[in-house]
């Protein structure tokens, strides 16, 4: 169980999420969205350990993140960062081998791991040469590597550079985690595809839960039409975003 209580997180002086309280049970996609600036990658930073806190706590399976020594905070929590990048010129391989450092060498693993997101054929290709959305099923691999059962995967955008087939595919893969016991906590823009594959959806807006709940209640066309200032519509209890046609 992730169990937030009252986290206060903050940039310089600027409350950038506020006081927010939430638990988040195994077994579940939880789709965090909101608009531009609502909090969510700081709210991310901080479910994961990975944001100093200026007030509450952060708990995973009754320990507190911050205080987790890296080697246990890597073997339960996966985090992938909006904007993938490495320091280093590793290969594809490299790369996601890098999420068995934390819990042991294990070639199968970083195997399936690759073979699962569909980049098995790009192993040895450098990292910097993919396009974007390659780079994210690539980042994707190294914390499914890394995912132990029953673990935590802390996702910010990670489809937002995928062409749609990719996306269906990697956003399946994570409903699969979570039917093994896994919890996934993942930003998300692409509200119709929220909708398709998250069991909830929490919506930040100003760094404050405005609303936690199954997906078909939070994500109501009228709502989001209202937040986002454009129309949603469901239907065959599907959510759509309507693009008016150009004149």
């Amino acid at each position: 169980m992730l169990e937030i209580t009252n986290m206060t997180l903050k940039h310089g002086q600027r409350v950038a999420v506020c006081q927010t309280t939430m638990k988040l049970t195994g077994g579940q996609v939880v789709a965090l969205i909101g608009v531009n600036g609502s909090g969510k990658s700081t709210f991310l930073h901080g479910c994961a350990g990975l944001h100093p806190l200026a007030t509450g706590s952060v708990q995973w399976m009754g320990c507190d993140v911050t205080t987790m020594n890296f080697i246990s905070r890597a073997r339960a929590i996966a985090f992938v960062a909006q904007r993938p990048s490495l320091a280093a010129d590793f290969t594809v391989r490299e790369l996601v081998t890098l999420g068995r450092h934390a819990g042991g060498s294990d070639d199968a693993r970083v195997q399936s791991a690759m073979e699962d997101v569909g980049i098995r054929e790009m192993a040895e290709r450098p990292f910097a040469e993919l396009s974007m959305g390659e780079r994210q099923r690539a980042v994707l691999a190294r914390a499914l590597a890394q995912h132990e059962r029953g673990g935590l995967l802390v996702l910010d955008e990670p489809f937002s550079a995928m062409d749609p087939s990719a996306s269906l595919h990697c956003a399946r893969l994570l409903g699969e985690v979570a039917a093994r016991g896994g919890t996934v906590l993942m930003a998300i823009h692409d509200l119709p595809l929220a909708d398709a594959c998250a069991d909830s959806v929490c919506w930040l807006r100003g760094g404050v839960i405005l609303a936690h709940g199954a997906t078909a209640e939070v994500l109501d066309p009228v709502a989001l039409g209202a937040a986002f200032g454009c129309e949603f519509l469901r239907t065959n209890a599907s959510l759509a975003l309507m693009y008016p046609r150009r004149p």
